[in-house]
């Protein structure tokens, strides 16, 4: 079978779907399909920040195509715009030809667009097609914002329903997801396949860290990730000082940066390099050492989040060994996986029941390390996920 798989990011560019989506072209080349990425020279986070691959290439038997756009950088939104519709054109034009590919896939970045034009282009040329929801848009955004869904983001929900409800087959990250896909349409042809952890070799390799745990005496409590507006880390930072206030020996270490980092910084103003740490943006690698060093990780999602994504930095944080708080809704997938399996706990997100919960965990005795990692090997393992993406695959011309 001829597979095409279409992504604006792909390895070696740095997001950790351009590694997995590696992952899975070579392993279904190795199942003996024909296989062929089409994406976009290494840009993500500003084309300053890589250099050029080349315009053709085999990795392996998989046969990977980029094209050029402008050079842009984050800021640039002018810039950004062009290059979302210079991309989807080229990959419509790419695409298209008839009889060229017996699949298609593309997953939502650019969000909407891309699927869009890729499920147009495998009409025309016959081709099946495979959308691969990482997140659900618009409802995510409007899920963030805590607002229901606008004139345009209703619009936009009714373009991309044309899309998930016309495709041979939707792949999304879990149930939560299938049941808001249901709203929109019957969701027969599906599939839930959880994203894995990229894989380590195709990382550039990291130094150790000097400082991967800020209060050898207290119990350290790690944030990993975008500090944007819509994670909530207001309320956690209020759960500190709630904690602060009650003599809990916990700390706070923030990694990353974001929209929200100074307004954070300032909120904690009285509790910096002391209850508050700010360990700055540093590579997957340097995060996943200050995660196996904290004694908790927290995932915090506004509400009806968890309905359109699913936290992939959840199995990153079990991967490291450490118990993971969801601020959550109870009854999610990711709530009763962490209950379930006994790698952590759930909460809502609001500064009361964080610390509440967080006290109880530093109460608690140690959830082992390895029982963690076990269950994350289980869950999100390439050898967990891969079968399903070749029967997936194996399956489109039943």
């Amino acid at each position: 079978m001829k597979i095409l798989l279409i992504h604006r990011y792909f390895w070696p560019d740095t997001p950790p779907y351009a590694s997995m989506l590696r992952t899975i072209a070579e392993h279904l080349a190795d199942e003996g399909h024909e296989v062929e990425v089409f994406t976009a020279q290494p840009s993500y986070g500003g084309s300053d920040k890589h250099t050029k691959s080349p315009k053709t290439e085999l990795i392996g038997e998989v046969k990977v195509r980029r094209v050029n756009l402008l050079a842009e950088k984050p800021a640039q939104m002018l810039r950004r715009g062009l290059n979302l519709g210079f991309f989807a054109l080229q990959v419509f034009g790419h695409a298209a030809r008839r009889d060229r590919y017996d699949v298609v896939m593309a997953a939502t970045t650019p969000p909407i667009l891309i699927a869009l034009t890729a499920r147009l282009a495998s009409k025309v040329s016959g081709a099946s097609f495979v959308y691969h929801m990482q997140d659900i848009y618009p409802e995510v955004l409007a899920a963030n914002e805590g607002r229901p869904l606008g004139k345009l983001q209703r619009a936009l929900r009714a373009l991309d329903s044309l899309t998930t409800k016309n495709a041979d087959r939707v792949v999304v990250l879990s149930s939560d997801m299938v049941q808001t896909l249901g709203r929109r349409h019957p969701t027969d042809h599906v599939k839930v396949i959880n994203n894995f952890l990229p894989d380590a070799s195709h990382s550039p390799d990291a130094e150790d860290l000097e400082t991967v745990t800020w209060a050898q005496d207290s119990f350290q409590v790690v944030f990993a990730g975008n500090l944007g507006n819509f994670q909530g880390l207001d309320n956690v930072i209020e759960a500190f000082s709630q904690l602060d206030e009650r003599g809990v020996q916990a700390h706070l270490v923030l990694v990353g940066s974001g929209a929200a980092e100074e307004a954070l910084r300032d909120q904690a103003a009285a509790m910096l390099d002391r209850r508050v740490f700010f360990g700055g943006r540093v590579s997957q690698s340097n995060a996943e050492q200050i995660v196996s060093a904290s004694d908790l990780a927290l995932v915090t999602l506004n509400k009806g989040v968890i309905a359109t994504a699913f936290p992939s930095k959840t199995m990153t944080y079990l991967s490291c060994g450490t118990p993971v708080l969801a601020a959550v809704e109870h009854d999610s997938e990711l709530a009763s996986l962490l209950r379930t399996e006994n790698v952590g706990a759930s909460c809502q997100l609001d500064a009361a029941s964080i610390a509440s919960a967080i006290e109880a965990m530093v109460s608690a005795e140690r959830i082992d390390s390895g029982a963690i990692e076990t269950v994350a090997a289980s869950y999100a393992s390439a050898e967990s996920r891969l079968p399903q993406w070749a029967a997936l695959f194996g399956g489109m011309n039943d």
